[in-house]
């Protein structure tokens, strides 16, 4: 990831905490949810709830 500011950021706490995503790209910087998605449709293939059930699948599963 890193494509954007703050995605490296938004990945740790999307994979690690239960806050929503307003409050996710709030505290990486992001003006806008709106903003925060953009920047992340860019960088990851999927949308950023797919991505946190697919991390924590991934960490449940160690």
């Amino acid at each position: 990831m890193g494509y954007c500011h703050g995605m490296d950021k938004a990945g740790r706490l999307l994979e690690a905490s239960s806050l929503p995503i307003e409050e996710i790209a709030a505290q990486c910087g992001f003006a806008s949810v709106q903003a925060f998605r953009s920047c992340w449709n860019k960088a990851q293939p999927m949308t950023p709830g797919e991505f946190r059930q697919a991390r924590r699948g991934l960490r449940l599963a160690r």
